[in-house]
Protein backbone atom coordinates (compact mmCIF):
# COMPACT_ATOMS: atom_id res chain seq x y z
CA UNK A 1 0.00 0.00 0.00
CA UNK A 2 3.00 2.10 1.37
CA UNK A 3 5.01 1.44 -1.91
CA UNK A 4 2.50 2.93 -4.46
CA UNK A 5 1.51 6.04 -5.57
CA UNK A 6 -1.19 5.22 -8.07
CA UNK A 7 -4.63 6.16 -7.09
CA UNK A 8 -6.42 3.17 -8.32
CA UNK A 9 -3.53 0.63 -6.59
CA UNK A 10 -4.20 2.06 -3.72
CA UNK A 11 -8.03 1.94 -3.59
CA UNK A 12 -7.56 -1.98 -4.55
CA UNK A 13 -5.06 -2.84 -2.22
CA UNK A 14 -7.37 -0.10 0.57
CA UNK A 15 -10.07 -3.10 -0.27
CA UNK A 16 -7.70 -5.56 0.57
CA UNK A 17 -7.06 -4.32 3.59
CA UNK A 18 -10.47 -3.77 5.18
CA UNK A 19 -11.24 -7.65 3.60
CA UNK A 20 -8.14 -9.15 6.03
CA UNK A 21 -8.49 -10.54 9.09
CA UNK A 22 -4.55 -10.65 9.34
CA UNK A 23 -3.22 -9.06 12.61
CA UNK A 24 -0.35 -7.37 10.11
CA UNK A 25 -3.32 -5.30 8.68
CA UNK A 26 -3.93 -3.59 12.06
CA UNK A 27 -1.72 -0.91 12.10
CA UNK A 28 -2.50 0.64 8.44
CA UNK A 29 -6.67 0.33 9.54
CA UNK A 30 -5.58 2.52 12.82
CA UNK A 31 -4.12 5.15 10.63
CA UNK A 32 -7.12 5.12 8.53
CA UNK A 33 -9.05 5.04 11.51
CA UNK A 34 -7.80 8.48 12.66
CA UNK A 35 -6.30 9.94 9.49
CA UNK A 36 -8.06 9.11 6.38
CA UNK A 37 -10.09 11.99 5.26
CA UNK A 38 -13.35 10.34 4.72
CA UNK A 39 -15.52 9.83 7.82
CA UNK A 40 -17.25 6.52 6.33
CA UNK A 41 -13.76 4.99 5.61
CA UNK A 42 -12.42 6.19 9.47
CA UNK A 43 -15.45 4.29 11.17
CA UNK A 44 -15.28 0.85 8.92
CA UNK A 45 -11.96 0.94 9.67
CA UNK A 46 -12.84 1.36 13.57
CA UNK A 47 -15.20 -1.48 13.00
CA UNK A 48 -12.53 -3.63 11.55
CA UNK A 49 -10.28 -3.28 14.01
CA UNK A 50 -13.63 -4.50 16.79
CA UNK A 51 -12.88 -7.65 16.04
CA UNK A 52 -8.60 -7.22 15.55
CA UNK A 53 -7.39 -5.66 18.54
CA UNK A 54 -7.47 -6.72 22.22
CA UNK A 55 -10.22 -5.17 24.02
CA UNK A 56 -8.10 -2.51 25.88
CA UNK A 57 -6.76 -1.17 22.38
CA UNK A 58 -9.91 -1.21 20.85
CA UNK A 59 -11.47 0.73 24.17
CA UNK A 60 -8.24 3.46 23.91
CA UNK A 61 -9.24 3.56 20.20
CA UNK A 62 -12.76 4.44 21.10
CA UNK A 63 -11.28 7.22 23.66
CA UNK A 64 -9.05 8.75 20.95
CA UNK A 65 -12.50 8.85 18.67
CA UNK A 66 -14.79 10.51 20.98
CA UNK A 67 -12.33 13.15 21.55
CA UNK A 68 -10.59 13.49 18.00
CA UNK A 69 -12.70 12.44 15.38
CA UNK A 70 -13.65 15.41 13.14
CA UNK A 71 -17.23 13.83 12.30
CA UNK A 72 -19.59 14.82 14.51
CA UNK A 73 -21.60 11.62 13.72
CA UNK A 74 -18.54 9.55 14.20
CA UNK A 75 -18.13 10.93 17.40
CA UNK A 76 -21.38 10.15 18.54
CA UNK A 77 -21.31 6.38 17.57
CA UNK A 78 -17.71 6.22 19.41
CA UNK A 79 -18.96 8.14 22.42
CA UNK A 80 -22.04 5.37 22.73
CA UNK A 81 -19.99 2.60 22.32
CA UNK A 82 -17.93 3.96 25.20
CA UNK A 83 -21.08 4.32 26.85
CA UNK A 84 -22.29 0.90 26.68
CA UNK A 85 -19.08 -0.86 27.98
Amino acid sequence: YEATDNAQTKTLLAAALFSSRDPQVAPLLLRFAKEDPQPAIRTGARLQLKDMLPATDYRALLEWAAKNEPDAENRDLALRELSSK
